[in-house]
């Protein structure tokens, strides 16, 4: 059979369908989500086509397509990756020649749209401050461990290690899949040591809230909890200044954790970064950080140009 028969054979459907069933293999979180992206390229290209009408041209046509439709453009890049992943994969099980296989250019992250706010200790505390116990308590662990929000939501006393004080994250719980030690001593301290307390036979979760009504016995998990950090900022009269958002606790924790003397590599053990270019897109020196950083080096060419004159006998 000739390669060009071979990838007349192969519809779009089972094309893309080499990429949901590697999610699947792999045990990929958005394997339950690839499919809305997927869906796109479904549309545009006809599911029961032809592989072979994918070319170059008509991939830079989907780009303008999807561009014109109002898609953000980590969105349509995401897509893209898809498409050129489901070739690679078809390719790799030999579903089609690789002289067959399109050029698809991955296009350029949008790095305009990264997340850049921050909230100071004090800011944080008097959110707090307007927030019920269990919600302020997870704010807090938030803050001083920059974990992600998903796995504080998920965190359960079976991850509790009395013996050493501190929880042992499953990789099934992590959004890299590896697995975390946070140890519960310093600012982390108090903020367990009250949910020890508020610890409720038969509920698995560190945080935890009624189940229903505030006086229920039942408890459920933390859930979204943005509306109440919305209201609490603006009960803080906070949100008149700049717009917060409860991400920005895990920006402000990593800022919080170099800001304080913590090697940006041992900070990335509390946050679980997997690499520093991600670690520093969060951009973590502010300009009042930067602003000390150009005085000091200021003060310190000051003193050295003092003393070389002084060395020379100016």
């Amino acid at each position: 059979m000739g390669d060009r028969t071979q990838a007349s054979i192969l519809t779009v459907d089972e094309l893309l369908d080499h990429v949901t069933a590697d999610y699947a293999a792999k045990g990929l979180r958005s394997a339950k989500t690839v499919g809305y992206s997927l869906q796109h390229l479904r549309d545009y290209f006809g599911g029961h086509r032809r592989s072979g009408v994918i070319t170059t041209v008509r991939v830079n046509e989907y780009v303008a397509f999807r561009r014109q439709q109002g898609a953000a453009h980590n969105t349509i890049r995401i897509e893209v990756h898809l498409l050129a992943r489901a070739f690679r994969l078809a390719v790799r099980s030999r579903r089609l020649p690789e002289r067959l296989q399109p050029r698809i250019d991955n296009l350029p992250p949008d790095n305009s749209t990264v997340r850049e706010g921050f909230v100071t200790r004090e800011e944080m505390e008097a959110i707090c401050a307007h927030l019920p116990k269990d919600y302020a308590d997870v704010v807090e662990f938030l803050f001083h461990s920059g974990w992600r929000i998903g796995e504080a939501r998920k965190l359960q006393w079976s991850s509790w290690d009395r013996t050493t004080r501190a929880f042992r994250l499953r990789a099934a719980d992590s959004k890299t899949k590896r697995p975390r030690f946070l140890p519960c001593a310093g600012l982390l301290e108090p903020v367990i040591e009250r949910r020890l307390a508020a610890r409720v036979l038969g509920c698995p979760w560190v945080f935890h809230r009624p189940a229903g009504n505030k006086n229920s016995p039942r408890r459920a998990p933390i859930g979204d909890f943005r509306k109440r950090w919305h209201a609490a900022v603006e009960e803080a009269s906070l949100e008149a200044e700049r717009r917060r958002l409860p991400h920005d606790l895990r920006r402000s924790a990593a800022k919080f954790m170099v800001e304080a003397g913590l090697d940006p590599r041992r900070a990335m053990g509390f946050t679980g970064h997997t690499t520093m270019a991600v670690f520093h897109r969060y951009q973590i020196v502010s300009p009042d950080s930067m602003r000390e950083a150009a005085e000091l080096v200021a003060a310190n060419g000051a003193r050295r140009s003092d003393s070389a004159r002084k060395a020379n006998g100016r």
